[in-house]
């Protein structure tokens, strides 16, 4: 028996220490990735993709029954990425901070980042062409009318 232990003890320990060197990685990296969503780009929409539900995700997690969403979206008047939930029936989100989840839950989710990004990318193209070719004709529209010189 006490060899066992021992050897159970051992692999404990360079299992943890392998799953937290992974968690602090990828806490990193969900970090500069925030920063470079809402600096360098200015990214300001709410956003959410299916990570599955938390029975698969999360198998000791209290309400096996949650939808999982890896999200980016407003927290505290800041974007950040975000895991939320809700009941597999529908309702409204609980959404946090990806960084304030437990370590199998941010391991869980880390792999729909590239998704998450992928779809921003999209509907942020998206919403800027249909929004310079509105405000194109509109800024057209207002100048044809604006008298010359200020006066009519």
């Amino acid at each position: 028996m006490g060899s066992s232990l021992r050897a159970s003890l051992d692999a404990l320990k360079q299992s943890s220490t392998i799953l937290n060197s992974t968690v602090d990685e990828a806490s990193e990296l969900v970090l500069a990735l925030e920063d470079y969503l809402t600096k360098t780009c200015g990214v300001g929409m709410d956003l959410h993709v299916s990570a599955g539900n938390m029975a698969d995700l999360d198998p000791g997690a209290a309400n096996p029954e949650l939808e999982v969403f890896l999200g980016y979206g407003r927290i505290g008047g800041k974007y950040r990425i975000t895991i939320a939930t809700r009941p597999q029936n529908g309702g409204d989100l609980d959404e946090a901070p990806w960084t304030d989840y437990n370590r199998t839950l941010k391991l869980a989710t880390v792999r729909y980042l590239p998704e998450l990004v992928e779809r921003l990318a999209m509907l942020m193209n998206v919403l800027a062409a249909r929004t310079k070719e509105s405000t194109e004709s509109v800024i057209a529209e207002i100048r044809k009318q604006i008298p010359k010189g200020g006066k009519k």
